[in-house]
């Protein structure tokens, strides 16, 4: 694929439909849709509250929606997730317009879409936290947010099995265990555990039993 982004700037995340067809971003704020042929449908630029946010995760549900969200640059409470699907103008030519968009209250690290559930990996860097956000119903113009753990911080990607299992990984962090207040790491009253969080449970693949054979 040789493609110029709009603004000349990074692609950060590329998906293929069910239809073959290829979504990216297409700079910081903005989408591009191609066809299987790699010929430009069209892009959709994304208005946020901040010109400083940057798209740099992307996901397509199973009717062509595609999800967006700001993984970085702007305002923490202003970080968000948006939700684009197509619509017939009047010569019978598809156009993309925002279908939602959804405040989840820290920067989105990644975005993966399985079975008709959005799963969002954010961070809350004023927290030293991070959290997997699930929002049922994505795929529609309503979606809920049915769940909502806590994670190790940073956290950088989170997926699910077809049984509704998540998984997630987060980098090596020395300072996890130690509070923000105030905006300083410190140790707090309650430091949370160095190897993982509550609600979850400490793992590597060498956990696995003979996991030298299948790496």
């Amino acid at each position: 694929l040789d493609y110029t982004t709009a603004d000349g700037g990074n692609c950060y995340a590329i998906a293929v439909g069910k239809q073959e067809n290829v979504f990216a971003l297409n700079g910081v704020l903005s989408i591009v849709k191609l066809n299987s042929d790699l010929v430009k449908i069209w892009d959709h630029p994304i208005v946020g509250k901040d010109k400083g946010q940057i798209l740099k995760t992307l996901a397509v549900d199973d009717v062509g929606g595609v999800f967006v969200a700001n993984s970085i640059g702007g305002k923490q409470e202003d970080a968000s997730i948006w939700r684009v699907v197509e619509v017939l103008d009047e010569d019978e030519k598809p156009q993309p317009v925002d279908n939602w968009n959804i405040q989840p209250g820290g920067f989105v690290k990644w975005l993966s879409f399985k079975n008709g559930r959005l799963y969002a990996a954010i961070d809350r860097d004023d927290l030293g936290v991070s959290e997997i956000v699930v929002y049922g119903f994505a795929g529609s113009s309503s979606p809920i947010e049915s769940l909502r753990f806590e994670v190790p911080y940073p956290v950088n990607h989170v997926e699910s099995s077809k049984d509704g299992d998540i998984v997630v990984s987060c980098p090596v962090n020395t300072n996890r265990g130690i509070d923000v207040v105030d905006g300083l790491l410190q140790r707090g009253i309650h430091p949370k555990s160095p190897e993982s969080a509550p609600g979850t449970t400490g793992w590597t693949p060498r956990d696995l039993d003979d996991w030298e054979k299948r790496v």
